[in-house]
């Protein structure tokens, strides 16, 4: 089930909601879709029927994800201008070094001079974007996250030596470096470490075939807090060794605290930049030689009573970013735009 699901359903309760999608989405009962087949050419992207069938129902409100790789939500927002819809732009702005280009930026300007709202997903991406010199008072936040805190984990007993990996087995997630690095520790360890991972992708094959089985177990693709809920019970931390996103959510939903790199700008989102280091996590760098290895060492040395605070810090920090719904705050954001003078 796609994450965004819920927040749509919720929209529906003070909106006419259409969803506009590449591919049919699961479990979307109750909401109108509309399947917008995705067409690819080098970097450049296009919705098919998108345009059209914005043309047709007249939407007050276009809300896009602002990657300008999209050429048919550039369409959107001119047609936008034609029939006086506002335009409300959903992204990360420039937080990544490697997504901040001299053409990138030209064409969100561009984008920028038709839109009502940029909601970013974290205050670092507002910072990336205030930095080069885009308009502030166009610029709010709205933390990516989940769409409430009403499945959460209770008190967690942290007794055990299992670690927790949720995310897609692909380049980038770092998890053929954590499997190596279990091995290695579980040779010097006398109570050997589980890597439970949850998750599915291109490299779930290989690392199947190379790892020792005794000491990684793979479950695939499983979504939501009851799948993962027993997995996460006997696990007394979450890793992403690579470039996380909305992973490190998931493990702070289960009292899990979080071990990933602390330089945000080499994740995938920018989720991670709502941690705090050695209270609901712990940050590795390979830069400063504060390795995973060390990082991971350490924690599992601390006793049962301190993973148990560290755990209830996580749960602490889950709930105070998910103390109002998603969305809320992005109907706020919408009905601001429609009724700029509310």
């Amino acid at each position: 089930m796609h994450y965004r699901i819920d927040v749509y359903r919720e929209l529906t309760k003070r909106f006419d909601v259409l969803v506009g999608c590449s591919s049919v989405l699961d479990e979307s009962d109750g909401l109108n879709v509309l399947e917008c087949p995705e067409i690819s050419f080098r970097s450049f992207r296009w919705q098919r029927g998108m345009v059209w069938k914005a043309f047709w129902f007249r939407p007050h409100v276009i809300w896009l994800f602002a990657d300008v790789n999209y050429v048919s939500s550039f369409a959107l927002i001119l047609l936008s201008r034609f029939y006086r819809a506002r335009v409300v732009l959903h992204g990360q702005g420039f937080f990544k070094p490697s997504r901040s280009s001299f053409l990138r930026e030209k064409a969100l300007r561009i984008w920028m001079l038709f839109c009502s709202r940029y909601v970013c997903y974290a205050e670092i991406c507002k910072q990336s974007l205030v930095r080069v010199g885009f308009q502030e008072d166009k610029l709010c936040v709205v933390r990516n996250r989940f769409e409430s805190a009403n499945r959460l984990a209770h008190e967690k007993k942290m007794d055990g030596s299992g670690v927790l990996f949720v995310g897609r087995l692909r380049q980038g997630s770092g998890l053929d470096k954590l499997v190596r690095m279990i091995h290695v520790l579980n040779s010097r360890r006398e109570a050997k470490i589980i890597l439970h991972v949850v998750g599915d992708g291109p490299q779930r094959s290989e690392l199947e075939g190379t790892c020792d089985r005794r000491y990684v177990r793979f479950y695939g693709a499983l979504v939501g807090y009851d799948a993962i809920a027993p997995i996460a019970t006997e696990c007394v931390c979450g890793i992403y060794p690579g470039k996380a996103g909305l992973s490190v959510l998931t493990y702070l939903q289960h009292g899990l605290p979080v071990i990933c790199d602390e330089e945000v700008s080499s994740h995938m989102g920018p989720e991670p930049s709502f941690l705090s280091d050695n209270k609901d996590s712990f940050l590795f760098s390979n830069r400063r030689a504060r390795l995973l290895e060390d990082v991971l060492g350490k924690y599992l040395e601390m006793t049962d009573a301190q993973k148990r605070q560290v755990s209830q810090y996580a749960l602490e920090t889950f709930k105070h970013l998910h103390k109002t719904p998603y969305s809320a705050e992005m109907a706020d954001v919408i009905a601001s735009v429609i009724h700029p003078s509310q």
